[in-house]
């Protein structure tokens, strides 16, 4: 009997001594909690990437629009020179239109969701938008184009 009080002491005073959690155990723990906070952030820089994408081409069609009801008013779609700031503001050069407003076509020169502005080439008859999209450079990783919407 004095053995088995003496071992339920011992055991009972060595668990008091150990208290605290092994380095091992931690290390552990911060490893499962920077998976799980990795798996989390890539879904959420995911999501918020391909709400981007949403929104480019949204943009796109609405300047379409705007483009459009321009070229109805006025018979052509404003010059390279005139860009997209002649939705705004009623432009001067050549293609001139006449009827152009009374209000403007847009109010403000857009700008892509990444903050740049869009690129607009136009010989008068036809045109392209095109948005270079989060690296901002042409033919990177993923760049927007009116005719490919």
């Amino acid at each position: 009997m004095k053995s088995l009080n003496s071992f339920f002491r011992f055991s009972f005073s060595q668990r008091r001594q150990q208290r605290g959690f092994s380095l091992v155990e931690i290390m552990i723990v911060l490893v499962i909690i920077g998976t799980i906070l990795g798996l989390v952030a890539n879904r959420i820089f995911g999501a918020r990437d391909r709400a981007r994408d949403k929104q480019v081409k949204i943009m796109m069609q609405q300047i379409t629009e705007a483009l459009e009801t321009y070229q109805g008013d006025c018979s052509a779609y404003p010059s390279t020179s005139q860009g997209l700031a002649a939705l705004v503001k009623a432009p001067s050069g050549e293609p001139a239109c006449e009827s152009w407003g009374p209000t403007p076509y847009a109010k403000e020169e857009p700008k892509d969701p990444w903050g740049a502005r869009f690129v607009y080439e136009s010989d008068g008859s036809t045109y392209e938008l095109i948005s270079y999209g989060k690296d901002k450079k042409p033919g990177g990783e993923k760049d927007y184009s009116s005719k490919n919407m």
